[in-house]
């Protein structure tokens, strides 16, 4: 498990981080984030998701993550930072934290 975290993270830094150069792009990720975890949430209650092109992905972490709802508060409130200008590699590190936990 710790391997797969520590590739997450490694990840995020060199290959996410540097894509979110404006705050348009952060926004942008945010929102793609948004949707996902807003499908996990409907797939763990039964409702149609809206990316349908993952639907197996999605199914399989609506029985793996525990605390969407908590994570999707988390995402909701990064979002909003961007625009009181946050700095936006600490958000990033503050969502993979926060989805870390989840399997903890």
């Amino acid at each position: 498990m710790k391997s797969n975290h520590d590739e997450a993270f490694f990840i995020a830094e060199t290959k996410v981080v540097p894509l979110l150069d404006s705050k348009e792009a952060a926004r942008f990720f945010f929102d793609m984030l948004i949707e996902l975890f807003e499908d996990i949430e409907s797939s763990i209650h039964s409702n149609p998701i809206y990316l349908n092109s993952i639907n197996d992905k999605i199914d399989e972490l609506s029985h793996v993550l525990k605390h969407v709802d908590e994570t999707l508060v988390e995402i909701l409130k990064s979002r909003g930072s961007i625009s009181l200008n946050a700095n936006i590699p600490l958000l990033i590190d503050h969502i993979m934290l926060t989805i870390g936990k989840e399997e903890l």
